[in-house]
């Protein structure tokens, strides 16, 4: 039960990280949650973990170069590198754009792409993750900081925050 909880974790993080790369926030709730009930994270279940999340990442990869080239996965990703800056600028302007990086470009005309937000976001989410018993209230609030970091942070993407909500 404990090895397929583990497979099930490293998939699904894999899977999200994969549709959209800010979902990284939610690894460390992920480890957090799959290792509470251990006073320290074991280095044999991480390492597990990080195998597992690598095997995934691996089959999905092939999976995608199946249907779309294998060469395509990296080229795909690195236009999306390079889009990405330009298609979040475009939509920075939006009013109804929510995340903190487009707001600031509202009232400042200052544009980021969020990316360094990321990195803060991840520390963040880390520390509540450890900190907070409360897994509904930990994802609830991982949810939150995900939106606000995001580049492209649309209303209907505060849905998100239905664990903080029931918490």
């Amino acid at each position: 039960s404990s090895k397929r909880n583990s497979l099930l974790a490293s998939a699904g993080i894999v899977f999200v990280v994969l549709l959209k790369p800010t979902n990284i926030l939610f690894l460390p709730w992920v480890l957090v949650e799959r290792f509470k009930s251990q006073s320290i994270v074991p280095f044999k279940s991480l390492t597990s973990f990080a195998f597992m999340s690598a095997g995934w990442l691996g089959i999905l990869s092939l999976i995608y170069g199946s249907f779309f080239g294998f060469d395509s996965y990296l080229k795909d990703f690195k236009e999306w590198l390079n889009f990405l800056p330009i298609s979040t600028e475009k939509h920075s302007h939006n009013l109804d754009n929510l995340g903190i990086p487009c707001l600031v470009a509202h009232h400042t005309n200052i544009f980021s792409n969020g990316m360094g937000l990321i990195g803060i976001g991840l520390l963040v989410t880390s520390l509540t993750s450890l900190r907070i018993n409360s897994s509904l209230l930990s994802l609830g609030l991982t949810s939150l900081i995900l939106l606000w970091i995001s580049p492209m942070t649309w209303p209907q993407n505060y849905g998100l925050l239905i664990p903080l909500f029931i918490w």
